[in-house]
């Protein structure tokens, strides 16, 4: 009995607008165990072949929940499970919170470095500052590597395919050793004489159990079937033609990404905490002090691994959050992004309320008061009975009304934004925001400066009843039939027979009605300014380009551009030398759309998209931003990998050229675009079968495959040389 009115006062919390912490609480509370609010906690890992494990930062107070016990982390957990089992129940999913909340206690947020906001003069400063000419990976912030497929650090270029890494001399113009995995690679990083890969094993088919803690036999978690694993292997290749195994750190669950800061390695893994489940390191359990509830509602276990490639020394933080998408970073600073769209629940407690005002008054009254008390599916139970008695005419008219109200409920997507300090091995929970609409990719997202800029598309969502009249299908009355019946004793047998006279037993079938939650079809774009130190919300410039989506975006300096397309390409230029005042300075309406842009010399800016079906490559004008004008493109029938990842991309920018892989009909390979004067024009079409990177050292430049890399002199673009990966 007792159940039963503990689950009644949660769902009247849920509809009076109670946090789901105070209902967790709440229901361990009911089971006799407590949660823990700290002022900080610790984390224990497994080690990488040497014991070098480091503790992190303390955490914030407020919201923070984390675990004396794997008993009460499996309460937790179980009691999460029934909660969204009674959402569930009442047709919603799960719960969301208010927009633009925030965590109330935080860390204070340092200013990001000078090196977060950087000019198009300093990019190209530090493009040239190496004494081998290296381009390096294609990334978003400057000092940030991301993981790729190919590396190159000028005396090495290690390529990933498949389950295996060439490692290529570039003196020697050949493969010098090959190293062999049982599981797909995601990534490569390469730092001086480190090389770091990225695996992600198959996902299981099996379910795994694990009991971290002998004293506790109830303690159970279930790594559950479609679960991968990811593994961090790091090498000493100073001398590559013998790379020397430095550690391994294996994490369970599916990367999300990874970013290297100077020798620091961040890596980011996502395992849902249905099972209930819990992360393995490298075969040990995380410790229930180490694990920190930071969403009202988790649903994911995000743990980052921060490792010191070079001294191995390293922390694993697991933060309990909603399922995150994308990654952005700066130098100080980690951010993951959520997205969600609208809930059921709240869509099905509208169309009640509406439903109830159209019924008569002692009808709509006693539905409001099991609204009230929590008792949704008693309301549902009234309002069928009623319709029910009603006629088919007398409900539509019911419906229409109905439906015409509900017109004006509007809902929208959101993203909510988990923001982590980084500081070595050390990770800090700094807070969340949360805004409406959701985001492209990484570009949508950057520092700049004491503010953090985000670029959202949202769409509308509405409630829409159906109205279900089941077509009833007649079946023919079956006939009597006459059953023969033998009676048998000793010898003699006796024959009779029965009428048996069937019985038509009648199930009414009632009409019913659902509730959805659909797209309005209205999307508009927008873009808000956080201030760091407070994760508020300082200015928003929303309702731009309606019907319309993102396709791109970029900061350069202080100035947003963002793509939008619908027919054309509009590229926007918006102000934020006023964070707290963003503005449109001018657009520009050109065919195609662009899907990635490039900053580059002299006030220029490169797009690369689609336009007729072709792929397009743009060069704009942006000296002044109320003014851009298309200076030149050109357009080829191909497609390329770089309208899907921008680290296909390469640029020589001390000879202006632009690389891009493409595939047509008749072959594949790398177009060489020249940029000079403001116009783009082809230089030379380098064949190379499934070519992917390019990069370059010195004057001589590589085309890549997984199976092969060409050699040309980058002055004439002319063959020097093939390596066969092999």
């Amino acid at each position: 009995m007792r159940r039963e009115l503990l689950i009644a006062l949660v769902v009247i919390m849920l509809l009076t607008g109670a946090s789901v912490p105070m209902l967790m609480e709440l229901m361990f509370r009911s089971s006799g165990e407590s949660l823990t609010q700290p002022s900080s906690y610790s984390t224990v890992g497994a080690e990488v072949f040497v014991s070098n494990y480091s503790w992190p930062t303390a955490l914030p107070g407020g919201d923070l929940i984390t675990f004396k016990s794997y008993r009460t982390l499996v309460n937790y957990l179980s009691n999460i499970s029934k909660l969204n089992q009674l959402l569930n129940v009442l047709g919603g999913v799960r719960v969301i919170t208010p927009l633009f909340a925030t965590i109330p206690t935080m860390t204070p947020m340092p200013s990001p470095a000078p090196t977060t906001v950087t000019s198009l003069v300093t990019q190209y400063e530090l493009t040239k500052a190496p004494v081998v000419r290296v381009p390096g990976t294609n990334v978003q912030v400057i000092g940030i590597d991301e993981p790729d497929i190919v590396k190159c650090n000028g005396r090495l270029i290690v390529v990933a395919s498949g389950s295996r890494v060439f490692v290529v001399g570039v003196p020697e113009k050949s493969v010098l050793n090959v190293l062999t995995f049982n599981e797909p690679i995601n990534g490569l990083f390469l730092v001086n004489n480190s090389l770091v890969v990225i695996t992600t094993s198959s996902p299981q088919y099996q379910p795994i159990r694990v009991m971290p803690d002998p004293q506790c036999v109830e303690c159970v978690f279930v790594i559950p079937p479609g679960t991968s694993n990811t593994t961090v292997h790091i090498y000493d290749v100073s001398n590559p033609k013998k790379p020397v195994v430095k550690g391994v750190v294996s994490l369970t669950g599916s990367i999300v990404s990874s970013r290297l800061n100077g020798d620091h390695l961040y890596l980011i893994t996502s395992l849902p905490t249905e099972g209930p489940s819990i992360p393995i390191v490298n075969g040990v359990a995380i410790p229930p002090e180490s694990i920190v509830a930071v969403d009202a509602n988790p649903t994911t276990y995000t743990s980052i691994l921060a490792l010191n490639i070079g001294s191995l020394n390293y922390s694993v933080h697991t933060f309990m959050t909603g399922y995150n998408s994308w990654l952005y970073m700066s130098p100080v600073n980690l951010y993951l992004v959520a997205s969600q769209r609208p809930t059921l629940l709240n869509a099905y407690i509208t169309v009640i309320k509406s439903i109830a005002k159209y019924l008569p008054t002692d009808l709509g009254s006693e539905i409001g008061k099991y609204l009230s008390s929590g008792d949704v599916s008693k309301s549902l139970e009234l309002i069928a009975d009623s319709l029910n008695s009603l006629s088919l005419d007398r409900v539509n008219e019911l419906f229409s009304k109905v439906s015409s109200e509900l017109s004006n409920a509007v809902f929208t997507e959101s993203s909510k934004f988990y923001v982590f300090g980084v500081e070595g091995v050390k990770v800090s929970f700094r807070g969340l925001f949360e805004v409406n609409g959701t985001v492209l990719d990484q570009f949508s997202m950057e520092e700049l400066g004491e503010y953090f800029i985000v670029a959202t598309t949202s769409t509308n969502w509405s409630i829409k009843v159906y109205y279900e009249v089941p077509t009833i299908t007649i079946m023919p009355t079956p006939k009597e039939e006459v059953v023969k019946v033998i009676e048998c004793r000793d010898n003699e047998c006796i024959e009779k027979s029965i009428t048996i006279t069937p019985t038509t037993t009648a199930t009414p079938v009632k009409p019913r009605f659902h509730v959805g939650v659909v797209p309005l079809g209205v999307s508009e774009n927008n873009v808000f300014t956080i201030k760091l130190s407070d994760l508020r919300i300082a200015g928003s410039l929303t309702g731009l380009a309606e019907g319309e989506r993102i396709y791109a975006a970029r900061l350069i300096r202080n100035t947003l551009y963002l793509v939008t397309f619908r027919q054309v390409d509009p590229l926007f230029a918006i102000d934020l030398s006023n964070p707290a005042n963003p503005k449109v300075l001018g657009y520009l309406k050109t065919p195609g759309f662009s899907e990635y842009l490039h900053p580059l010399p002299d006030y220029m800016l490169l797009g690369i998209g689609i336009e007729e079906g072709m792929l397009k490559v743009s060069l704009f004008n942006i000296s002044d931003p109320t003014k851009m004008s298309e200076t030149s493109k050109v357009k080829l029938a191909a497609t390329s990998p770089a309208l899907q990842d921008h680290h296909a991309v390469a640029l020589d920018l001390d000879s202006k050229l632009v690389f891009i892989p493409v595939k047509a009909k008749s072959g594949s390979g790398v177009i060489v675009l020249s940029f000079k004067d403001g116009s783009l024009s082809l230089r030379k079409f380098l064949e190379h079968l499934n070519a992917l990177r390019t990069t370059y050292v010195d004057d001589e430049l590589y085309t890549i495959s997984t199976s092969s890399i060409k050699v040309f002199n980058i002055s004439d673009l002319s063959q020097l040389s093939e390596i066969q990966l092999s």
